[in-house]
C-alpha cells in the first residue's frame, strides 16, 4: 500500500483539521471523491486533499517548502497580535516534518519528501480560505504555534488545544461546501458531486451513515431486530487502564504498557533488545518486533529492535509482522534466501514484497506490477485514502468495493 495519510495521523493537525478537528464528538466514515474523509466526533479525521499546491491568497501565502521556518511565533501580520495564514501554515509544514520521524519513522527517501507532500494536503485549505468557506482567526494562531511547538507527537492525535478554533468553516447547513471544515456545523456530504452540501449534524438516535453526530455523540452500528444501522449514540469515553490493569473489555493500556498476556492485561512495554512476539504495541519507543511471525512462533530470534533505513540487515519471510525496515522500503533477498538488505522498492517492473517507491508509484495489487499514481479516471483502492491518486481523491464504488480517482473538488 501506497504512502498514505495514516503515516500522519487520523486527525493531520496540518489540514488543520485543527478546523475540522473540532467540530461535534460522534461521527461516521465515508470515501468521496476530494479525498477520503472519516468524522470521529463530527470532525474531519482525514484532510481533503488534491488541488493546486502554492496557490497565494490575500490571508494565505503559498505553503511552499522554500519559505518554511521554525520559529517562535511572531506578533506581524493578521491582526493586532496575530499571525496571518501566509506565515502559520509554513511553520506547521515545517514542525510536522521536524517531528513526524520522531513519532512514525519512514526512510529517509521519504522524509525528504515530506515537504511536498505536506504542501499538496494544505492546498485545498488555501483555496477554501481564499473562496471565504473557512475563516481564520489570525490572534489564535501564535498560541496554536506555540503549543504545536511542544506537543511532540501529540501534533499527530489531535491533542493540540490551542489550534482548536484556528480555522473555522462558514457554511450552514444547506450551503455549498467542498469539505467538511467548510461546515459551520454539520458534515459535507454529496460523493460525485462538488460542490457539496452541508448538512445538519446527526442528533440523538439519528442515522448517521452518511453525516457525522453532533456533540457528544458516537456513530456507533446497533442491530435492531436483525437489521443493521448506524445510529448516534451518547459518547462513553473508556479511560485508559494502567500497568495491571485490564484491557479485556477494549480499554486503550496508558503510555508504556501494552495489552498483552493475552490480551486481558496491560504490561510493561519491552525495551530495545527485550525478546518479543509481535504484539500489538509491544515494544517501546520507536523499535519493532523484527523476527516474529504474524501467525505465531518464530523466523529468526525476535527482539524489539530500531528499523534499518536503506542497506540494513532485514528477514525476507512475508509472514513475518515486521521485516526489520523502516516504512517505504522492501527487503531484497540475499544469496542465502534467509536474511536479505532493506532497499527502495522499485519504480517499475515487478512489484517487491507487494511495494513500489511511494512518492509517485503505487504497487498494482492485481498485476503485481509498479504503476504511476492514477491520474483521475484510473482506478484506485479506497482503502488508501486517495493516496493513489494524484489527486489524492478516490471515489469509491460500492458495488465493486473498488474505487476510480476523481478530481479534487476545491473551489
Amino acid at each position: 500500500m501506497r504512502r498514505s495519510l495514516s503515516l500522519f495521523s487520523a486527525c493531520l493537525w496540518l489540514s488543520l483539521a485543527l478546523a475540522a478537528c473540532s467540530g461535534g464528538s460522534g461521527g461516521t466514515s465515508s470515501t468521496t471523491g476530494g479525498g477520503a474523509t472519516g468524522t470521529t466526533g463530527g470532525a474531519s479525521t482525514g484532510s481533503t486533499t488534491g488541488g493546486s499546491t502554492g496557490a497565494t491568497t490575500s490571508g494565505a501565502a503559498t505553503t511552499g517548502a522554500s519559505s518554511t521556518t521554525r520559529s517562535t511565533p511572531s506578533s506581524s501580520g493578521g491582526r493586532s497580535g496575530g499571525l496571518s495564514a501566509g506565515q502559520l501554515l509554513p511553520q506547521v509544514m515545517q514542525i510536522d516534518c521536524d517531528e513526524l520521524p520522531k513519532c512514525a519513522p519512514e526512510a529517509a527517501y521519504l522524509q525528504a519528501s515530506c515537504p511536498t507532500f505536506v504542501e499538496r494536503l494544505l492546498g485545498p485549505l488555501v483555496l477554501e480560505l481564499d473562496a471565504g468557506v473557512v475563516a481564520y482567526d489570525a490572534a489564535a494562531a501564535p498560541e496554536c504555534l506555540s503549543e504545536s511547538l511542544d506537543a511532540g507527537c501529540g501534533l499527530f492525535n489531535g491533542t493540540v488545544p490551542g489550534c482548536a478554533g484556528v480555522f473555522t468553516g462558514t457554511v450552514a447547513p444547506g450551503g455549498a461546501c467542498y469539505s467538511d471544515r467548510d461546515c459551520l456545523h454539520g458534515s459535507c456530504t454529496g460523493a460525485g458531486t462538488c460542490p457539496r452540501t452541508c448538512v445538519a449534524y446527526a442528533q440523538l438516535g439519528q442515522d448517521c451513515s452518511m453525516r457525522g453526530c453532533d456533540s457528544a455523540l458516537t456513530c456507533v452500528s446497533v442491530d435492531d431486530g436483525g437489521v443493521s444501522q448506524t445510529v448516534c449514540l451518547p459518547s462513553t469515553p473508556v479511560p485508559d487502564a494502567g500497568l495491571g490493569g485490564s484491557c479485556a473489555t477494549g480499554a486503550a493500556c496508558a503510555p508504556g504498557t501494552y495489552c498483552g498476556a493475552g490480551y486481558t492485561t496491560c504490561v510493561a512495554q519491552l525495551p530495545d533488545g527485550g525478546a518479543c512476539t509481535g504484539a500489538f504495541g509491544e515494544c517501546a519507543g520507536l523499535t519493532a518486533c523484527v523476527g516474529a511471525l504474524v501467525s505465531g512462533g518464530t523466523v529468526a530470534p525476535s527482539a524489539c529492535l530500531p528499523l534499518a533505513d536503506v542497506g540494513g540487515v532485514c528477514l525476507t519471510s512475508s509472514l513475518v509482522s515486521s521485516n526489520g525496515c523502516l516504512s517505504g522500503l522492501a527487503c531484497q533477498a540475499g544469496p542465502d534466501g534467509g536474511y536479505g538488505s532493506c532497499v527502495v522498492p522499485p519504480s517499475s517492473g515487478a512489484c517487491l514484497e507487494h511495494q513500489c517507491e511511494q512518492i509517485s508509484h503505487t504497487c498494482d495489487q492485481t498485476t503485481q506490477t509498479c504503476v504511476p499514481i492514477g491520474a483521475v479516471g484510473a482506478t484506485c483502492d479506497p482503502a488508501n485514502y486517495g493516496a493513489d491518486c494524484t489527486s489524492y481523491s478516490c471515489t469509491a464504488d460500492m458495488l465493486t468495493d473498488g474505487g476510480t480517482c476523481a478530481a479534487a473538488c476545491v473551489p
